[in-house]
């Protein structure tokens, strides 16, 4: 079996690496417990494009030789982006203000269940 390898990309580099990141994606969530639908699908499409131009973008990719498995992205939480807008309980100014550097959302994470590696923590290491 060959080597878990992980690198990282930017949002223009995600781009040439789309297909594989849907293909792992719809295969994950094609899971009953998700019930995902063909719109649910395209709307993955349509907010992956828009999550790739976000400053602070990183996309994350786990190969086993040639072969993507599993990929991890998110962005940095940008001044007065309000993803922190109605959050319970309240919280300070100070914990809400953000700089653009403070905060990184994982957004989605996705890991193919028959790599045969599932348990090995795969997740976790594109988590990082």
């Amino acid at each position: 079996m060959a080597d878990l390898t992980l690198n990282h990309l930017d949002g223009a580099e995600a781009s040439n690496v789309f297909e594989q990141v849907f293909r792992i994606y719809a295969l994950v969530y094609a899971d009953p417990l998700y019930s995902q639908t063909d719109a649910d699908r395209a709307e993955f499409v349509t907010r992956a494009a828009r999550h790739f131009k976000q400053p602070g973008f990183d996309l994350t990719c786990a190969w086993m030789g040639d072969q993507m498995i599993g990929f991890a992205y998110g962005f940095a939480i940008q001044p007065g982006s309000g993803w922190w807008d109605g959050i319970e309980p309240s919280q300070t100014e100070a914990f809400l203000r953000e700089t653009g550097g403070r905060t990184f959302a994982v957004i989605e994470l996705a890991v193919v269940p028959e790599s045969g590696v599932k348990d090995w923590g795969n997740g976790s290491s594109v988590h990082r």
